[in-house]
């Protein structure tokens, strides 16, 4: 296991505020993400990670993200987990300052 998964799986067992978890999804979708105008596409390869900023988003904004779930079969089989926003994406980006 790489470092940095590990990291990231730390990560994802801390218990977090509201303010913490705003300023986490924050980082994720200017890292992750691509922001057009009427939707947010946020790819990661880490299930873990992916399974948090789903619930962080349907906690703090109330809506519901589409999964997509594809099998990448470059170097080695992994997945890759792409949550679509299609609903609030003015307020979210609003909120976020992003």
């Amino acid at each position: 296991m790489t470092f940095t998964t590990r990291v990231k799986e730390e990560i994802t067992r801390l218990d977090i505020n509201k303010v913490e978890m705003l300023c986490e999804l924050a980082a994720f979708i200017r890292f992750d993400g691509q922001i057009k105008k009427d939707k947010i596409t946020i790819t990661i390869e880490n299930a873990q990670v992916a399974r948090r900023i789903y619930k962080q988003v349907k906690e703090l904004f109330n809506i519901n993200l589409k999964i997509i779930v594809r099998n990448q079969k470059r170097f080695r089989v992994k997945q890759i987990y792409i949550l679509e926003i299609n609903d609030k994406v003015d307020h979210i980006s609003e909120t976020l300052a992003i």
